[in-house]
Order: C-alpha cells, then sequence, then structure tokens
C-alpha cells in the first residue's frame, strides 16, 4: 500500500536566516487506473479558486487538494477552480485504499 510518502520528498530550505524543511512531490502516483472510479463534482460559487474548499467539503480535509490538481491535470494554480467546472475526484474510501490518506 502506498503512502503520501511514497511519492512525496522533503527540501531543505536555507535562506540567510533561517533554514527550514518543506515536503513536496517527487513524482504523482498514477490515478489513471482508477478513472473508472471517478466522480463528477461541480465547482459551487463560494469554492470558485479555493480547491482548499472543495477538497474539504469532499473529504473533510483542506490539505488534500493536491489530489484534485493530480486528477484533473491541473498545472495553472487556483484560477482553474471556477465557478461551475465539472472536475472530477475519487471518493475518500478509494484514496484511503491507496494510502494517500
Amino acid at each position: 500500500m502506498q503512502n503520501f510518502d511514497s511519492f512525496a520528498s522533503s527540501y531543505l530550505i536555507l535562506t540567510d536566516t533561517e533554514s527550514y524543511y518543506c515536503r513536496g512531490l517527487a513524482y504523482p502516483t498514477d490515478l489513471y487506473p482508477y478513472k473508472n472510479m471517478y466522480k463528477n463534482y461541480i465547482i459551487k460559487p463560494e469554492e470558485q479558486y479555493r480547491p482548499d474548499k472543495i477538497a474539504y467539503n469532499l473529504w473533510g480535509n483542506q490539505y488534500s487538494s493536491w489530489i484534485l490538481d493530480l486528477i484533473n491535470n491541473f498545472t495553472h494554480g487556483i484560477q482553474e477552480y471556477y465557478m461551475g467546472r465539472q472536475i472530477q475526484y475519487l471518493e475518500s474510501t478509494v484514496l484511503n485504499k491507496l494510502g494517500m490518506f
């Protein structure tokens, strides 16, 4: 079973005054085999430009909005989350089985 650590990396950021770690995707997991399980979702007015709100409403976890980017092949940031747009998502039970939560 995969988990976030299976496809994430930690990076040490050094500045003149401090150092800290941040995490990011090293390589995304392949969700294409689960395409037949995708569900459709229409972005509501109060969710426009807020993938964190969409992720919270779908899964109860605002920090998983990167999964929406991955499923929908979004690469241009929050402007792709406009009101009325239909996006796809996977139910939390599927994401749990994949170890993504």
